[in-house]
């Protein structure tokens, strides 16, 4: 349960702010990749699984690319693995995957995405 009701967003993100006032963005407060809910206690006394590193953001970052929380091998994107699913259907959706930000692991997968500021995109 998320107990704000008010969310501040920063003048830098003024587009963002419009398309959540439009109804065409959210926000996701305190997500992260879990195995299983856990609270504080269960974390302590270790009565439940949890991932690997999971107060260090790097992990964390990973982790939320794959979406494959403590994974003994490598996963796939979760990307790469929505655009899988697109294209492996009986009616099949034509999909690609594009990063701003030179390759991301988050498309780790059978597809790899195009670098946008290497290669031509549109």
């Amino acid at each position: 349960m998320q107990p704000c009701t008010t969310f501040g967003v920063s003048k830098a993100l003024q587009r963002i702010q419009e398309l959540y006032n439009d109804g065409d963005a959210a926000f996701f407060a305190n997500i992260g990749s879990l195995v299983e809910p856990l609270d504080r206690t269960q974390y302590q006394k270790k009565l439940k699984r949890y991932p690997a590193d999971i107060g260090a953001h790097n992990s964390q970052q990973m982790e939320s690319k794959a979406v494959h929380a403590r994974s003994s091998k490598k996963a796939k994107g979760v990307l790469a693995r929505i655009i899988e699913a697109l294209t492996h259907q009986k009616n099949p959706y034509a999909t690609a995957g594009f990063s701003m930000h030179g390759i991301q692991s988050i498309f780790d997968g059978k597809y790899p995405a195009r670098n946008c500021r290497t290669q031509w995109c549109h």
